[in-house]
Order: C-alpha cells, then sequence, then structure tokens
C-alpha cells in the first residue's frame, strides 16, 4: 500500500482585503491554491497556483487563458458550499501541517464572518493570515509564540468557552468561562510564550502582527 505524502504548509489566496507584503508567506508555503478571484492577485504577484477552485465568477476568460496548464476545479455558481470552504476541503485532503488562508477576511462582513466560522471547523489546521493580524481557532491547548507586548484577543464566538486558562497574558484567565458577556479583548503578552488552555468549546484567537 503506498504511504500517503504530505506538503508541509498550503497556501489558499481567496478574494477578500489583501496586502502585497504577505508574498513572501505566500511564497513560503509548499502548495498554492487560488480560490475565484484570488487568481487575480496571486497574477499580479507572479505566483502560479496549482489548482484554481471556485464558481469563477470574479475571472475573465483573459485571466484564466494565461494559466492553461493549471488545472481548474470549477464549480456551479448554485451550491452549499462557499469556494473558500470547498478549496479547504481541498486542501485537507493533501494532509498538510499548516492551511494558511489569504485575503480572507476584509471588504464584505458576511464573507469574513462566514470564513471565521470555518477556521472553527479546523483548529490547529487553518490559519487566517493579513497585514495586520493572525486568526485561528482554538480547542484544547496551543502554546503560542509572542513579543512582550503583543496585542492577543480571545473571543468565544461560538458559544460558551468552559474552563479557559491562559500563561503570559498581562490579565490571566483561570479556568474561566467565556461567552457573550465575558471575553478577553485587546490583551496582551508578558513575554514571549503566550499558553491557552480550553475545557469546552472553541475561542478564536486574534494575534496583531
Amino acid at each position: 500500500m503506498p504511504v500517503k505524502t504530505s506538503l508541509k504548509n498550503i497556501a489558499i489566496v481567496a478574494h477578500g482585503q489583501f496586502d502585497e507584503s504577505l508574498k513572501a508567506k505566500i511564497e513560503h508555503c509548499d502548495h498554492v491554491i487560488a480560490v475565484d478571484g484570488g487568481l487575480i492577485y496571486l497574477d499580479k504577484l507572479g505566483i502560479k497556483p496549482d489548482p484554481i477552485i471556485g464558481d469563477l465568477d470574479s475571472l475573465t476568460d483573459g485571466i484564466l487563458n494565461r494559466y492553461p496548464n493549471i488545472p481548474v476545479k470549477k464549480f456551479l455558481k448554485d451550491k452549499d458550499e462557499t469556494d473558500l470552504e470547498l478549496a479547504i476541503t481541498h486542501a485537507a485532503a493533501l494532509n498538510p501541517d499548516k492551511i494558511y488562508l489569504f485575503a480572507a477576511t476584509g471588504k464584505r462582513i458576511d464573507h469574513t464572518v462566514t470564513n471565521l466560522i470555518l477556521l472553527s471547523k479546523y483548529p490547529g489546521l487553518v490559519i487566517s493570515e493579513s497585514a495586520e493580524e493572525t486568526i485561528f481557532a482554538i480547542k484544547e491547548e496551543v502554546t503560542l509564540k509572542t513579543k512582550p507586548g503583543q496585542t492577543i484577543s480571545l473571543l468565544p464566538l461560538f458559544g460558551k468557552a468552559e474552563s479557559v486558562t491562559t500563561h503570559g497574558l498581562n490579565w490571566e484567565l483561570n479556568n474561566s468561562t467565556m461567552s457573550p458577556d465575558f471575553y478577553s479583548q485587546s490583551n496582551f503578552a508578558l513575554g514571549d510564550e503566550v499558553r491557552v488552555s480550553v475545557g469546552k468549546g472553541t475561542l478564536l484567537c486574534f494575534i496583531i502582527q
């Protein structure tokens, strides 16, 4: 039976707010996937994706014709999943260590919130990167590499998160229950490491660059 190979990091480029300073982070990944209009950003940066995924409603034939040898996974516009969700499913099947989302926030708020929900489905695997912040879901326990004074927010956007304990933040949480009535907004790291554990539920972590 053949051994399943894996990729260390996969970049998925969507069509939200994008900053060209992210080019180095995208190029650092082993595999790059364009989600519909994300191809426009990659084209401008001179990065070839593999594959292009989505209903392609944001792309012209002109830009697609520049990538004749790149596989295209085209889906109907009327579908249950978003283009980004289809791309994440495709990427997860490749067994990567991490999946990094670029241009997954900004522009339309409804798209941003939907993409934050997608993060909650893949704690520890899928991470959203922008020029301003890194966002990911925490379930159980994680150790964060930080800088002294770096802003960190922990938000329970998906219901209660129980038995939440932190080490290394200015305002620590100790076996706390987090909810819409109690959350950690604009906390900050005291040193180069922060530990967060969640007994039950899921938190979204925002690390400001």
